[in-house]
């Protein structure tokens, strides 16, 4: 049996994560896919991982 690790993440969360990444310079959801173990990012959200390219489009 394989065990997957699912992480909920809150609207508030989301649009964080959004609000930074187009401050950054990454004005796509296709970015997250790339960026989501980011040092920064994850240091500044306090996050072991971002949300990815779907959650993120799920949000719009």
């Amino acid at each position: 049996m394989v065990s997957v690790d699912y992480l909920e993440h809150p609207n508030h969360d989301v649009i964080i994560q959004k609000i930074f990444q187009h401050i950054s310079g990454y004005h796509t959801d296709d970015h997250m896919d790339e960026l989501k173990h980011e040092p920064i990012f994850t240091t500044i959200l306090a996050k072991r991982r971002l949300n990815s390219q779907p959650t993120l489009s799920r949000l719009n």
